[in-house]
């Protein structure tokens, strides 16, 4: 699958690789819910390194089957985006 790294370009990963991305993908959600925004913002940084370390890169042009938000987000902004 293609995963965006908003603002950081667009990455092909896939097996146990794509896996850890769904696992973290609800633990930064469960962070945001439980208002642990410090430690959503260290899994986030974490997650964009993940995927730029294992991931290979592909064309801007390609279209994304996953996005994930700016490793810079403000976490009180994503929680009141997603209405937690």
């Amino acid at each position: 699958m293609i995963v965006l790294l908003s603002g950081d370009g667009k990455y092909y990963l896939d097996g146990d690789d794509l896996e850890h991305i769904f696992l973290e993908g609800r633990r930064l959600f469960s962070l945001l819910k439980e208002k642990r925004f410090e430690e959503f913002s260290l899994s986030l940084i974490d997650l964009h390194e993940f995927v730029k370390k294992k991931g290979k890169p592909v064309d801007i042009l390609k279209t994304a089957d996953i996005i994930i938000p700016p490793a810079k987000s403000d976490p009180s902004l994503m929680n009141d985006l997603f209405m937690l």
